[in-house]
């Protein structure tokens, strides 16, 4: 593997654990529109394409799914960041990481607004250099390369100098279509077996196996 001088990292399912927030929100707007709730289970494993994306299979008409959104939004602001956590050991791996030379930016499906405040609440936005979420794209929603490529642009680094780390199909997606080698961790919205079969650069346990990875890549 080239020489890498920019980690970009996904944020839900890869770096936080913001599962219970969504799965409230989400239930939330469903009780509102007198729809069943769903389990944590299968709510969990659609997250990852944005929380419209995530209602929409649910609800019957457009005219239902905006009022979901309005009633998904108004949940999550009232919840947000209480229950959402650093997966063990992420606090730590950035700050080696940033010591270790490394550029970190981070590429988040979720508004700025959300994503600032779960970093800010956490202790970490200020390990990074650059994070791009969908508003800075005029909601291009990964798989769209363009969060990636707006953070290649503004580190002023080339494809071959990044890594990308996600944990879902869609991050797998997102990576090659930026041209950016990616790795996916299994703490996320996906199940092994599904992310091996679209043959990531490499697979994870969780993010803090990934200095681990550096090494031996370098060594190879």
């Amino acid at each position: 593997m080239p020489q890498k001088t920019l980690i970009i990292f996904d944020l839900d399912g890869t770096l936080i654990d913001d599962y219970q927030t969504i799965v409230e929100a989400f239930n939330y707007a469903m009780r509102r529109l007198y729809r069943p709730e769903q389990s944590y289970e299968t709510i969990k494993y659609r997250v990852g394409s944005g929380h419209r994306n995530l209602l929409a299979p649910f609800l019957a008409s457009a005219e239902e799914l905006d009022a979901a959104e309005k009633f998904y939004k108004e949940r999550y602001d009232q919840l947000l960041p209480h229950h959402t956590r650093l997966f063990p050991g992420v606090s730590a791996l950035l700050t080696d990481l940033q010591k270790q030379g490394y550029l970190l930016g981070a590429a988040s499906n979720k508004i700025r607004r959300y994503s600032l405040t779960i970093l800010q609440h956490l202790g970490i936005a200020s390990l990074f250099q650059t994070i791009i979420c969908q508003d800075d794209v005029d909601g291009r929603l990964k798989p769209d390369p363009a969060m990636l490529l707006t953070i290649l642009e503004r580190m002023r680094k080339t494809p071959v100098e990044a890594l990308y780390v996600g944990d879902t199909l869609i991050d797998i997606e997102t990576g090659r279509q930026a041209n950016i080698d990616t790795i996916v961790v299994l703490t996320g919205s996906e199940r092994k077996e599904t992310l091996l079969q679209a043959a990531p650069l490499a697979l994870l346990q969780s993010v803090t196996d990934l200095p681990a990875y550096l090494e031996s890549a370098t060594d190879s």
